[in-house]
């Protein structure tokens, strides 16, 4: 139950931020969006077409929805059917999620998840760290990506989808151009965060289109091979997330309320709050590292620090030991602890010189004193 509980989680997300703006106003890509909902003024690139369709699609409130969401490449290999409703601009839907024999009730509403396998409802609050396959998205992550369509949009002809006439573009997305189009705040630090974790990660895409200029249909692939060989995983892993969306029946009444008597998921609030601080602290590494590349030493300064990665709370959460490896003083290892709102500390370290030389990982454990390569290594080599 726990991977259709993980997948759901995914598709409901993708579910609302694929298919929806989030208010956001598309006109920015190219032209002004059609009042009339015809195709005779959907002019311009394709890139632009594509753009405002989001915008048109959103202004049709709601739809149903159908989607198959599959995960391959990893230690198991799954594909979840969700069938139901979405709120396009309220981000809410109400799911049924659907994998072999097992079934799962999900709604998404008022910025938090419900589940109910078939024993009662759980609640829990929805991930806002940004995404990647370790950080489920906030639904508005997921639409300032969709600004990071790429300028390879191409006209992929016709095609039909449950009976309306369409037009197909293919494409990519593309997160270095999302996050170059974000306006500054919270979503733009979420991306940079996740570029750091996956790399400049291309998404091909095909978008089918109606004679309205709504989007009736999508497909997208998530290839996470430079994030799984960033967590650790064995050579040749290559983790991919497939998505099929297609909306249908646009202006349906949708009302999505929170279950009653739901109850917590305590679980499932600390595997999100767990992994948010192991993200936290890979991305630390990785600002240490290039500090390393430059001055052939870590640095403890918090100011230093945020200027490479901004987004992270040096000096406050996130500690920093530096010591030596080789020579007193040399500034060859680094330990960084974060606290999990779980209560849990995690901490990863490395040492860059002598006979300790790796990465090293340690939960409810903290940075021995000295950072000393030889305690380092005893802290493990995983969460």
């Amino acid at each position: 139950m726990g991977r259709v509980r993980a997948t759901a989680l995914i598709a409901g997300c993708a579910a609302l931020a694929l298919a929806s703006c989030g208010g956001q106003s598309w006109t920015q890509a190219g032209g002004t969006t059609n009042p009339g909902g015809t195709t005779a003024a959907v002019g311009g690139s394709p890139q632009a077409v594509l753009l405002r369709a989001l915008d048109t699609t959103n202004d049709s409130h709601t739809a149903h929805l159908s989607m198959t969401i599959g995960v391959a490449g990893v230690s198991f290999n799954t594909s979840v059917q969700a069938d139901g409703v979405v709120d396009l601009q309220h981000q809410a839907a109400d799911l049924t999620m659907t994998t072999g024999s097992i079934k799962l009730e999900v709604r998404i509403v008022g910025g938090a998840v419900y589940e109910n396998p078939g024993t009662g409802w759980v609640t829990a609050p929805l991930p806002t760290t940004g995404l990647g396959a370790a950080n489920n998205p906030d639904p508005t992550d997921y639409l300032a990506y969709l600004r990071g369509v790429a300028d390879n949009v191409q006209t992929a002809g016709n095609d039909t989808v449950r009976g309306t006439p369409t037009t197909k573009y293919s494409g990519s997305v593309d997160l270095q151009h999302a996050i170059d189009r974000a306006s500054a705040g919270t979503t733009k630090q979420s991306m940079q965060r996740l570029v750091t974790l996956v790399g400049d990660l291309s998404m091909p895409f095909t978008a089918w289109i109606d004679n309205d200029g709504r989007l009736r249909k999508l497909t997208m692939t998530m290839d996470l091979s430079t994030m799984a060989a960033k967590l650790g995983a064995p050579t040749g892993t290559r983790p991919v997330i497939t998505i099929s969306l297609e909306m249908y029946d646009f202006g349906t009444p949708v009302n999505v309320q929170p279950p009653t008597g739901a109850a917590a998921a305590p679980a499932l609030q600390t595997r999100a709050g767990d992994r948010a601080a192991q993200s936290d602290l890979r991305n630390a590494l990785t600002a240490e590292k290039t500090t390393y590349t430059d001055k052939q030493q870590y640095s403890a300064s918090a100011n230093d620090m945020k200027q490479i990665e901004p987004a992270l709370g040096w000096g406050g959460k996130l500690h920093v030991h530096v010591g030596s490896a080789v020579t007193p003083g040399d500034g060859q290892t680094v330990c960084l602890g974060e606290k999990s709102v779980s209560g849990t500390n995690f901490v990863i370290a490395d040492v860059a010189a002598g006979p300790y030389a790796g990465t090293y990982y340690g939960a409810g454990k903290y940075c021995p004193s000295g950072a000393k390569p030889q305690a380092l290594a005893k802290l493990g080599t995983s969460w």
